[in-house]
């Protein structure tokens, strides 16, 4: 065997070379035959429910005024597509890449690129800015809690949150990560008997710049039977937007 090996080492490693191609191939094929897809039935679902279609890709910060979808500073990219508006809403992907630098007087550079789902309202009246994500629930003096106030804590020491304000800790929930500029405000919304609202909704996000108001979803961190993905499967899209009203409605009461 070993002789064989060696008298073909040439042919074996274009098969395999071959193989890996095939694999990358079939692979690439896939993710755009899951696209196509998902966007043909996103339309669908979009017609059926009374509600416009568009399939983008447009620069995310035409839907709404919000820091997060702006290309400015690390984000080379913030784009939406299947996009579907309604009156009360606007549904998106977002997919944003961001350029970060490292090594040797960072000459070298890398580029993230994330997708997510994302619902945009209008709020009647203005909220201080804020961004809050709950990452997970969990008691403060359990092991996983210690270890995300301990996590948020670097975070904070090396100022990674400095251009969307200060974090403000939430009594009683170290796994929820809520930034903004004006903490004395902010704290009434995420007050302990409120709070417990997004107790099962760990994986969602809330930005909110004056009256626009951003809710998203990572599906791989809220579960609940969800398709496992990083943008929301259209047969759970029902779902996803009855719960991003009900997290509109849970701010709608507190502007001012």
């Amino acid at each position: 065997m070993r002789d064989f090996i060696e008298a073909h080492t040439v042919q074996i490693t274009l098969v395999i070379l071959s193989i890996v191609v095939f694999l990358v191939i079939f692979g690439i094929i896939s993710v755009v035959r899951a696209s196509r897809r998902r966007r043909a039935n996103l339309r669908e679902w979009a017609f059926r429910n009374g509600f416009e279609y568009t399939q983008g890709p447009l620069p995310a910060h035409d839907l709404a005024p919000l820091p997060s979808l702006e290309v400015k500073g690390q984000v080379s990219q913030a784009d939406a597509s299947n996009i579907t508006r309604g009156s009360r809403m606007t549904l998106f992907d977002l997919t944003r890449t961001i350029r970060t630098r490292y090594g040797v007087q960072n000459r070298n550079t890398r580029l993230t690129t994330k997708t997510t789902s994302c619902a945009v309202f209008k709020l009647p009246e203005p909220l201080p800015r804020f961004d809050f994500a709950a990452l997970g629930v969990a008691d403060p003096n359990s092991f996983q809690g210690k270890l995300i106030s301990g996590v948020v804590s670097l975070a904070q020491a090396v100022g990674l949150s400095e251009d969307r304000g200060e974090l403000i800790p939430i009594d009683g929930r170290p796994g929820f990560l809520l930034r903004g500029y004006e903490p004395e405000r902010l704290k009434p919304l995420f007050a302990s008997d409120r709070v417990h609202f997004f107790d099962d909704k760990c994986g969602w996000t809330v930005e909110v710049d004056g009256t626009c108001l951003m809710v998203s979803c990572d599906p791989t961190f809220y579960e609940h039977g969800w398709e496992r993905s990083t943008v929301v499967d259209e047969k759970n899209y029902d779902d996803f937007v009855r719960v991003s009203q009900q997290v509109y409605d849970h701010f709608l009461h507190s502007s001012s």
